[in-house]
């Protein structure tokens, strides 16, 4: 296994600024209520109906 630190610049993967600025992660526990998976779900719509 590599031991030492690996080092990118942005040039290498030029898309992955692209896709990080339009990436979104949500962590959602397995025992979320109904209720409050909803409530993101709407969140998520409403934020990507203004975009």
């Amino acid at each position: 296994m590599y031991k030492g630190n690996a080092r990118y610049d942005s040039k290498d993967i030029p898309q992955a600024d692209d896709l990080l600025g339009r990436t979104l992660v949500l962590g959602i526990n397995i025992r979320m209520p109904e209720e409050r998976m909803t409530q993101i779900r709407q969140a998520i719509e409403k934020a990507a109906g203004v975009l």
